[in-house]
């Protein structure tokens, strides 16, 4: 029999995507098919808007390797977005609003000159969905700590949001702006952008891009080689700078939660700039990377800082180790007198000045 089932093309689910906003202005809209009609109008406003791709050349087409720069001097000045936006939580695919952006940060950023400029602001998410409020509450105290409510910093004006936003990374009429963020990010933020664009009348011009691809191409241009993806993820997972003054937006400092939007696009920056430096022989700057001195909070010490540090005890005494640099003789006298109690230190590690703070399996010496 005939395959009967109909073709979704691009104009399905442009509409699929109208509904929720066409039932919120008061439209009798049950269905794809009743907002068919309203819909067409900004179809065609939207084609005629869409960037038209030209052929490329048959010489250059089957270039595999070929990439968009002409020069190392090119890579070093092209200039990118990176952007990352913050929800409340992510909503069941059943409800219309999937998430509830709280935080929107973009860095704008270069390999020659470091961080150009950054954009920040918190939107106001909205009426939290019912009986998502627990849940929106619990994923809030987890990370960002943004309030669910009440929150004096929210902004409702996404039509100023939104404005400042694409005059930030230099939309212009009929044109679109690649923006990056890491790959397992890319739904939300796509998202989100969108909700905010709807939200304030407009039409998206941000083209969401996986700032993983991006990292691969540049190492590639340089190197001729491919590296991998896995390989470029971890090098963007690093916690070294999460303390570091002038990453964090003003609230988040102020209030001393790690997890916050700008500080995570400054430090996608912070992890590029310093592989790539070595490959294309550009300086570190501060605006590159902090400098030392920024740094605060504690510095961890992978060598100092063993976890599951049981698995590494050994049956010997305090005394047998000694260290000049640290005031811990008394202490490994003590415990010798007290009846010979094993190491306290993991293998391999010099006893220290030891945090009041001990977890089931963890030792720590907090540096000075």
């Amino acid at each position: 029999m005939p395959n009967k089932k109909a073709v979704r093309n691009a104009y399905y689910f442009f509409v699929l995507e109208k509904v929720p906003e066409l039932q919120a202005k008061g439209f009798n809209v049950k269905n794809i098919k009743d907002a068919i009609p309203l819909c067409s109008g900004d179809w065609a406003t939207l084609k005629s808007t869409m960037p038209v791709v030209k052929n490329v050349p048959d010489a250059v087409e089957p270039q595999v390797t070929a990439m968009p720069w002409p020069n190392n001097q090119a890579v070093l000045g092209n200039i990118v977005y990176i952007i990352e936006v913050f929800s409340l939580g992510e909503m069941p695919p059943a409800c219309g609003q999937r998430f509830l952006p709280c935080e929107i940060a973009c860095v704008k950023y270069c390999l020659q000159d470091g961080i150009l400029g950054e954009f920040h602001c918190f939107p106001d998410p909205g009426e939290i969905p019912c009986g998502f409020r627990y849940h929106c509450q619990a994923g809030s105290e987890a990370s960002h700590k943004i309030p669910v409510s009440g929150f004096e910093l929210a902004d409702d004006n996404y039509h100023k949001i939104f404005k400042n936003l694409c005059e930030f990374v230099g939309i212009s009429s009929g044109s679109f702006v690649p923006v990056y963020c890491k790959k397992e990010d890319w739904y939300r933020v796509n998202w989100c952008l969108n909700w905010l664009a709807r939200k304030a009348g407009r039409i998206c011009r941000l083209l969401v891009c996986e700032l993983e691809d991006l990292v691969v191409k540049v190492y590639k241009y340089r190197l001729k080689e491919e590296p991998s993806v896995t390989l470029v993820r971890s090098m963007l997972e690093v916690f070294q700078w999460d303390y570091t003054r002038n990453t964090r937006c003003k609230w988040h400092e102020e209030n001393d939660i790690v997890d916050c939007a700008l500080a995570v696009c400054k430090k996608y920056t912070y992890c590029v700039s310093e592989a790539l430096a070595p490959i294309y022989g550009f300086p570190l700057t501060p605006a590159h990377i902090p400098e030392w001195g920024e740094k605060c909070g504690t510095i961890i010490n992978p060598k100092v800082v063993v976890m599951d540090a049981g698995r590494f005890m050994k049956s010997k005494s305090l005394n047998t180790v000694e260290d000049k640099g640290f005031s811990s003789a008394g202490l490994n006298a003590e415990a010798s007198a007290a009846g010979g109690e094993q190491s306290l230190f993991p293998s391999g590690v010099i006893p220290g000045v030891l945090s009041a703070v001990r977890g089931r399996g963890i030792t720590r010496r907090i540096p000075f």
